[in-house]
């Protein structure tokens, strides 16, 4: 997605607006709302999701390990194939932990890696993106937006600190 071009012609078009005498800019009102992302939680990690999962790999295999050590020749197969699949499991999760430690965030969405989950109602969270707009009261048409992947109760000042400066 090219964010900037999407802003560039957002900006024009409330531009147009203006020179219609669309936008009044004496009274706006903003509002923010979380955009549920393509990202679901069962694919975000962060450092204590991936340690859980280690965990459990980890003593899956002991499992197994202590279950082949005592298997016969028609279960050894089977129980090899689940070690095996285990020791993937526990590579991916490595590759996340790494990919993890070497970014400076605290979590990593692998299908959506821009968004995060954040709370959205009532404690409740979601992979998601945060959207705060301005929109002016003449004829409630949007003025300005930003989109973050934080829980940010100051960007909305921020935003309409700038809808105010621009006018």
């Amino acid at each position: 997605m090219n964010s900037k071009a999407i802003k560039k012609v957002f900006r024009e078009t409330v531009k147009v607006a203006k020179h219609f005498n669309l936008i009044g800019g004496t009274l706006i009102a903003g509002d923010s709302t979380k955009l549920r992302a393509q990202n679901s939680k069962k694919n975000n990690f962060n450092q204590k999701k991936i340690s859980r999962h280690l965990e459990y790999i980890e003593n899956k295999l002991r499992e197994y390990n202590e279950a082949l050590a005592e298997s016969d020749g028609d279960n050894k197969r089977i129980i090899e194939e689940e070690i095996g699949k285990q020791e993937h499991r526990k590579a991916v999760y490595k590759k996340i932990y790494t990919q993890l430690s070497e970014s400076s965030e605290p979590q990593v969405s692998t299908s959506d890696p821009d968004s995060r989950q954040m709370i959205t109602r009532n404690n409740i969270t979601e992979v998601a993106y945060n959207l705060q707009t301005t929109v002016d009261a003449k004829n409630n048409l949007p003025v300005d937006y930003k989109v973050t992947n934080t829980n940010d109760s100051k960007a909305m000042g921020k935003l309409v600190l700038t809808m105010y400066i621009a006018h």
